[in-house]
């Protein structure tokens, strides 16, 4: 009878321990699951923010966050249209064009900027995610769209640093012309050679960028 009560004794806690074990394992995939939707949630907040800032910084304008922060010249209009006939310019022009630039010119390039940025802490937030989901056991199916948001924010980036240089070699096109230079002279020649090379490239990158999000 002690023989039987031992046996039934250990079957029970055989019993015991393969129903902790069950709970837990239930518990854990139930919890899986949560997880692997929090973050696919997330995943989708993330997507949405990298396809908004993509459009924004193809067309090189701001958002409200961004807004807030810089705001533009507020003779963008007379700016423009000196900058447009820049080799034209008068002494008394070029001089206001100069006050101008100070003023106008960090806007645009400060704005990209500020929209890159952003757009890279949303692509790191997203790629984050995706790993996240693959510890989880998620199958691998982000790794196409995280190459094309990174093809994405390297164009860009590398639009942004353009931008940037072309700004700079207007105001040394600027600085040559008040200093009596003619739009003949080879420094300034060169430098409006490589303004448009710049625009060249940047004209590239935007159709290539066209074409990427023309996928999504």
């Amino acid at each position: 009878m002690k023989h039987i009560f031992n046996q039934l004794k250990i079957s029970l806690q055989i019993i015991f321990v393969v129903v902790v074990i069950l709970i837990a394992v239930i518990i854990s995939k139930h919890s899986n699951l949560q997880a692997q939707e929090m973050l696919s949630k997330s995943l989708l907040e993330h997507k949405n923010n990298i396809t908004e800032l993509a459009k924004i910084s193809d067309r090189n304008a701001t958002n409200d966050t961004i807004a807030k922060i810089i705001s533009d010249c507020p003779r963008r209009v007379d700016y423009d249209s000196y900058l447009m006939r820049l080799s034209s310019l008068t002494k008394p022009e070029l001089i206001t064009m100069q006050n101008l630039f100070e003023s106008c010119s960090p806007f645009y390039v400060q704005q990209k900027a500020l929209v890159v940025l952003e757009l890279e802490h949303e692509f790191n937030a997203y790629n984050q995610d995706v790993e996240l989901l693959k510890t989880l056991g998620a199958k691998a199916i982000y790794e196409k769209e995280v190459h094309s948001f990174k093809s994405i924010l390297e164009i860009e980036k590398e639009r942004s640093s353009l931008l940037a240089e072309q700004t700079d070699i207007q105001g040394k096109i600027i600085s040559l012309l008040i200093s009596g230079k003619s739009s003949r002279n080879p420094e300034v020649v060169s430098f409006l050679s490589d303004a448009g090379a710049i625009a060249e490239q940047i004209a590239v990158l935007d159709h290539r960028a066209d074409d990427i999000r023309a996928k999504w």
